[in-house]
């Protein structure tokens, strides 16, 4: 059976922090956060994807976050009984205009 060992632990922890523990040796900081970054570069499978990470991870330094809140507003909700009268005079309407466009008055039987 093989056993198998670990080098160290590596862990971003956000702002520029890290911590790490490599070969007994602990780490905490920028230090760390910079030694997480450069080994999951090293990592990543080809060099056109090491190129973009690391242009992204720069321009991320230099620049600051472009931060956008959206506020989301939900329309109210009816119920379906008021839908139906909304439906029911929305054509009481619709046949009072046709019939105020031919001239004539509807009748309580027409509507």
């Amino acid at each position: 059976m093989t056993t198998l060992r670990t080098i160290g632990l590596l862990a971003a922890i956000g702002r520029r922090t890290g911590t790490a523990n490599i070969l007994g040796f602990k780490f905490s900081g920028f230090f760390a956060w910079w030694l997480w970054r450069t080994i999951y570069l090293a990592k990543l499978p080809r060099l056109e994807k090491k190129v973009r990470v690391a242009l992204d991870w720069t321009l991320g330094i230099l620049f600051a976050k472009d931060l956008v809140q959206f506020r989301t507003h939900r329309a109210p909700t009816i119920s379906r009984r008021e839908t139906m009268t909304f439906m029911r005079d929305d054509r009481h309407v619709e046949r009072t205009q046709r019939s105020d466009e031919m001239g004539t008055i509807p009748t309580a039987m027409s509507l």
